[in-house]
């Protein structure tokens, strides 16, 4: 089986967070907080260190480069999020829906991923998740 070079997945990956940018949702402009609904939003470099986001729907955004260091990320939907060279130090995704995301070049010291589900996640390196992944990503 033929695999993709890392470099043409991430760019791919760029594009098509670049194409989807004009969709904007009702949530997109709530303030960052628990429970917040960020479904399908553009937030490229957002700044959220040490905030609440417990809860949060996040599901397809685009965060790429985005600050969560030290943020409380339990529990929350991550579902196919863009995620790309964002700083998660720090960060708790315990029980969060991660699957899909995809993570390439995020920085992930210190990051809690107890019962989270990365199953299909696009793991720091660039390669996918196997499935059952939970709390942490099987290559």
């Amino acid at each position: 089986m033929r695999t993709i070079p890392i470099k043409y997945l991430t760019l791919l990956m760029l594009f098509l967070s670049l194409f989807f940018t004009s969709i904007s949702y009702a949530g997109c402009d709530n303030p960052a907080g628990a429970g917040v609904d960020w479904k399908g939003c553009v937030k490229i470099g957002v700044y959220l260190k040490d905030k609440d986001l417990s809860g949060a729907d996040l599901s397809g955004a685009n965060l790429r480069q985005a600050n969560f260091e030290g943020a409380n990320l339990s529990n929350a939907n991550l579902s196919e999020a863009v995620l790309l060279g964002s700083n998660l130090q720090g960060a708790n995704l315990e029980g969060a829906n991660i699957k899909g995301a995809y993570l390439t070049k995020s920085l992930v010291a210190g990051i809690k991923l107890d019962g989270a589900v990365l199953d299909g996640t696009y793991w720091i390196n660039g390669q996918k998740c196997l499935e059952k992944s939970i709390g942490k990503c099987r290559l």
